[in-house]
């Protein structure tokens, strides 16, 4: 999959490029690291990767000769998971669209259910009776049910502590192996990018700034932002150490 280019906003009647210039190629089930700090346009990109915004200039294209089937992964599940809706019917929800029967809708969400790791006694509960690391598996389970190319994890750890961190990260290494989906991991913590992303992405002020192994960045940095990034994920690992 490639995109090319860019897309800007409006902002007090002025035009803010927010991802600019950007050319990044993607491999079938690779998992590619995106880094940088908030307002860096890696959000945007991810976002644009998966057709929700469409770029001012440029375009995404695939090997297949069409864009990819891509699904999202955001931050906060508690505004991306229907409170009204029970787990089970979340979880299908992208297999209504396709024209799946009812029945064929609950049996593959409880298959996906012990694909994440989510207790299936859970499938009749509502996003408020699950904590953060549950509901944040929901929302793994309904973008892997639709078998996408593409999976775009935007910062999916963020408001989780750190066992629990790490138990979604496992997670989403593990799909990618057995899906064979190619994943995007949008993150502000280059070490923990770093720890299962092949190649990683480093986004600052709308630019893609660095592209490499993983490796090569956390041991050589080469661009200042990048540098910032390493020398905050390792305050972070010393401060969680020192807890």
């Amino acid at each position: 999959m490639v995109f090319r280019r860019g897309r800007g906003f409006l902002t007090r009647g002025e035009t803010v490029q927010a991802v600019d210039r950007v050319s990044l190629a993607l491999g079938e089930r690779e998992v590619l690291g995106l880094v940088g700090r908030s307002g860096s346009g890696k959000t945007t990109l991810g976002l644009i990767l998966c057709g929700a915004l469409r770029p001012s200039s440029g375009q995404i294209s695939s090997t297949a000769g069409r864009g990819p089937r891509c699904q999202m992964i955001f931050q906060d599940p508690r505004e991306s998971l229907n409170p009204r809706m029970r787990i089970r019917e979340i979880i299908a929800e992208p297999l209504v669209l396709q024209g799946v029967d009812r029945r064929e809708r609950s049996e593959r969400a409880l298959q996906i259910a012990a694909q994440v790791r989510l207790d299936p006694a859970l499938l009749d509960a509502y996003p408020h009776e699950l904590s953060g690391g549950q509901r944040q598996r929901v929302a793994i389970g309904r973008a892997v049910i639709a078998r996408p190319d593409l999976i775009v994890a935007d910062e999916p750890c963020s408001m989780l502590d750190p066992t629990v961190s790490a138990e979604i990260v496992e997670l989403l290494a593990e799909l990618n192996r057995r899906e064979q989906v190619a994943l995007v991991f949008i993150s502000h913590d280059l070490a923990q990018a770093a720890s299962f992303c092949r190649r990683i992405g480093v986004m600052h002020a709308g630019k893609l700034v660095e592209l490499g192994p993983a490796d090569s960045i956390t041991s050589a940095p080469s661009s200042e932002p990048a540098r910032e990034l390493l020398a905050s994920s390792r305050a972070r690992e010393l401060l969680t150490y020192a807890g």
